[in-house]
Parts: structure tokens; sequence; C-alpha cells
């Protein structure tokens, strides 16, 4: 399913489908009570193009058949909302109303109205349309039933000509973070086994050539430190390698879907060193801050931060990921948290589910 801008090339379709289908949302002005008779009639098509034409109109489609409708006017009042009864309603109209959210913040209208029916005010209020507080409470008042959705202003510069894309990973792979690394605990399990090598060579090469003497008490020593240590390592690698199956599990439950770097900064710190050859080395490290923006499974604006200290030496690149605004990158998701994906691997299956709207 993708949402489509309405054109006049749809003109006769979206006619026809307007005759079948209940507008599920009550009229704001005369011309919208216009509207509402002109679908409930045998009327030109170019007569409801008129209407549809003059405001911000998208509809779902599914290959050619379209499978629901939705259309504000210009100052965000939302006056259409047609699709089908049935199990598809609530994701139908989540599309639709995606779409008309996303063309809100293009067009800085930040505050959508709607006057409900009984049919349609239960997924409204569940897609974060809340009464309006402002309302009469005067029950006959239009405003005492009003709900509305306020639009966080998104620069469109930074989201770009963006399509909303859903994934699965492939639960058979390696799945890390940005926000989590393993150079700690494996770093201090590869020095401590690093001792562990070097003590024990000593000590076989003191057996062959110490002639039956006694290892010195300092090894004695300096062994038993580096037990403890190599012992400490291993427990902490350990509680590494739980956390990461205890992660993977977590992260298999999230969504997953792509989003865009809509902010970064990035300080550079260079050191130039100089080592026991007379040649001189370069350090750098450059601390990233990037904001990310994306849309959620019911089609709602969300953000994200990330910061890290990325390591070069001669200006070579340790792995580290560079990032840059305007990217597009892939994020785990559920509804307290998000986190960028690094290491993964997808299934074969991508749903694009949406295009907000732009084509």
């Amino acid at each position: 399913m993708k949402t489509y801008k309405y054109k006049l090339s749809y003109a006769d379709a979206a006619a026809d489908f307007l005759r079948k289908v209940t507008n599920s949302v009550a009229a704001f002005t005369d011309e919208h009570d216009k509207f509402n008779m002109l679908i409930s009639r045998e009327s030109d098509s170019q007569a409801i193009h008129k209407i549809l034409g003059r405001a911000y109109t998208v509809l779902a489609k599914e290959g050619e058949e379209i499978v629901g409708m939705a259309s504000m006017d210009k100052d965000g009042s939302l006056f259409l909302l047609s699709v089908p009864d049935g199990d598809r309603y609530d994701k139908v109209s989540r599309y639709l109303l995606g779409a008309l959210e996303k063309i809100a913040e293009d067009n800085q209208i930040h505050t959508i109205s709607v006057l409900p029916t009984q049919h349609s005010e239960k997924v409204l209020i569940k897609f974060a349309y809340l009464p309006f507080e402002g309302g009469s409470e005067d029950e006959d008042a239009i405003n005492g039933s009003l709900l509305v959705k306020y639009i966080e202003s998104v620069d469109e510069k930074k989201m770009g000509d963006f399509s909303v894309k859903r994934y699965k990973l492939d639960p058979n792979k390696r799945i890390s973070i940005e926000e989590y690394s393993a150079t700690v605990p494996c770093s201090v399990l590869g020095i401590a086994s690093l001792f562990v090598v070097v003590l024990i060579a000593y000590a076989v090469f003191h057996h062959f050539n110490s002639h039956g003497e006694e290892l010195p008490r300092n090894f004695k020593i300096m062994a038993a430190m580096v037990s403890v240590i190599f012992a400490f390592a291993i427990v902490y690698f350990s509680l590494h390698i739980w956390y990461l199956k205890k992660l993977k599990q977590t992260l298999l439950t999230m969504d997953v879907t792509n989003a865009v770097i809509t902010d970064l900064n990035s300080v550079t710190e260079v050191d130039i060193i100089r080592d026991n050859d007379g040649d001189y080395k370069h350090d750098m490290k450059k601390r990233v801050s990037l904001t990310y923006s994306f849309y959620d499974a019911d089609m709602r604006l969300r953000h994200g931060s990330f910061s890290s200290v990325q390591k070069f030496s001669d200006f070579r690149f340790f792995g580290a990921r560079e990032f840059y605004k305007g990217q597009e990158i892939l994020i785990v998701y559920n509804q307290e948290k998000s986190y960028i994906l690094r290491k993964y691997k997808l299934l074969n299956t991508v749903s694009e589910e949406s295009d907000r709207g732009r084509k």
C-alpha cells in the first residue's frame, strides 16, 4: 500500500470511490457541506475534483485500486476521511492521516482540526487527535466535539525526498548497534591474555633452562596478579557475551525502519606525537553528536540522538562510522527508545509502506 497526492488523472476513479464509501468526518464549512452533497449524488466528477483540487488531498492505493481517501483545506481543516469498513479501517486511516500530517509539516500548518463522527472518533483519538482544550461546554457548539492534532514543524530540507521503509532483521546473524561498543571488554580480555601468554612462555623457558631452580618469587607474585586480572577479564567478557545475547533478543522485538540525520555537530582534536624513531604520528579524535528523525508504525514523527568519539591514527579510519547531515540510516525502535544499527543482516523482504504523499 502507498499514499499519493491527488491529481486530475484520479478524478473519475476518486469520484466513483467516494460515491461508494461513506465520509467518516463531519463538515466544517458550507463548502464542505456542498462537497458531501456532491459525493452523495451521481454528480459530475469535475465538480468533485474542483473542491479536492483546491485542498490537500491524498489517496491510498493497492496496485491500481483506491482503498482510501482523505483531504484537508489550506488551514488544516480535515473534511474528508473515506475508508471502507472492516479490519483494515485503522491501517488505511493511519496511512492517510500520516501523509496529511507530512503535508502539514511541509506547508507550516501547525494544527489539523477535525469534527469526527461516531465512526471515526476512536481511530482519530488513537492517532493522537485530542479534544480541543478551548472548546465550549455547550453540547451544541461545534468546538465542543472538535479534535486537533498539533504538528511538529520539520525543515523539509532535513528530511529530503523521504520514503518510509520497514525491514526485518535476520535473527540468525549478528546484530549490533552504534550505542554499544565491545571495544573495552575485548581489549581487557586481549591484554590479560597477552600477559598470561608471556608468563607461560617465561615459565616454560625457565623450566628448560634453570636446571631445577625454583621460579623467582617476583614471578610468583606477578603470576598471582595476572591470574586475578585474567579471571576478572573472563568474568567481564562473559558478562559482555551475556549482555549481547540479551540485547539481541531485545532488538529482535523492536521495529526496523529508515531514518534521516537532521542535525550533526562534530569537533575534531589532533595530537601530534613524536615516536622513538623521531617520526611524527598524528592521533585524531572526532567527537560526533547527531539527531535523526523517523516515522514510527503509527506514522508519527519521532526523533532520536546519538553521540560518540571516533578515533583515527595518522588519519587512518579505525572502524568508526562516518555520519553526515541528510544521511539515511537504519534504526530499531519501540515506544520508548531507538538505536542506530551498526552490524546486521536484513531478510529479503522490504516493505515501502508509504511515500508520505510525495508522489
